[in-house]
């Protein structure tokens, strides 16, 4: 539905402006190729984001936002 979508698309915007499009990039990537064809969880994807990162806890920070 719309409200899921559009926390979804703000949820992604902080997290690029948080990191930068380069390591959210690399961590997408790794994120793919890591797991192709496959079915995963948000935490799957955050901690592809996190290893890109390399120190912030998305983790807690996802769950905090999307949680909530």
């Amino acid at each position: 539905d719309g409200i899921t979508y559009g926390k979804g698309a703000v949820f992604l915007n902080q997290i690029i402006n948080s990191i930068g499009e380069t390591c959210f990039f690399n961590g997408c990537k790794a994120y793919f190729k890591k797991f192709p064809w496959q079915n995963t969880e948000l935490k799957d994807f955050m901690q592809c984001l996190n290893e890109a990162v390399q120190g912030q806890d998305l983790l807690e920070f996802s769950d905090i936002w999307l949680k909530n």
